[in-house]
């Protein structure tokens, strides 16, 4: 019997190192393990809110990028529109840029002046306040095509212009042209 004592003593060492392992394994689990597990849940809930967040900011941000482009674009179709109506009725500037369109082309401009053919003025209550202006331009031009040149660059030129009527004499054997045109043209308000 003395045997069976001995391997009792032996089976309750080796219970008692396993229940102590078991017992460190449970408070290693509950107070260091399982702290540590809620803490990551936690912090992979914080991650996931902050790519969440991070992914609209991105979007916000390409918006705005895009939003930079066409701001961007506007502006230089304002100034155009700008260019195209100036702020006032402005005979030497119109004088100038008929002179540019001529030149090259075999049309010279001798004068612009003001016709008393202007449109009466647009109700004050529209928002932009654009007021026709006609003026009468004579020159001379060195041939058909010349004149037919300057009636096409005056079409497709930056400045709204428009040919109200044109008067054309030849003159005599040469086959220079004597022209007057009566154009119409717009300046915006203050």
């Amino acid at each position: 019997m003395v045997k069976k004592d001995n391997k009792i003593n032996e089976y309750g060492y080796l219970v008692a190192v396993i229940g102590g392992a078991i017992l460190i394994a449970l408070i290693l689990g509950f107070g260091i393990l399982r702290p540590l597990y809620n803490s990551l849940t936690t912090t992979n809930k914080e991650l996931k809110e902050k790519q969440a967040v991070l992914e609209r900011l991105e979007s916000n941000l390409e918006n705005l990028k895009n939003l930079e482009s066409t701001k961007e674009e506007l502006i230089v179709k304002n100034e155009k529109v700008l260019s195209a109506l100036p702020l006032d009725k402005d005979v030497p500037r119109l004088f100038v840029q008929l002179e540019r369109i001529a030149a090259g082309v075999g049309l010279q401009v001798s004068s612009v002046s003001e016709n008393g053919e202007s449109a009466s003025a647009p109700d004050t209550n529209e928002a932009a306040i654009v007021t026709p202006a006609t003026y009468q331009v004579s020159g001379t031009a060195t041939n058909y095509n010349a004149l037919k040149q300057v009636l096409q660059k005056i079409e497709t030129g930056l400045r709204i212009i428009s040919v109200e009527k044109i008067s054309v004499q030849g003159s005599g054997s040469d086959q220079s042209l004597s022209v007057s045109l009566i154009v119409k043209t717009y300046s915006r308000g203050q």
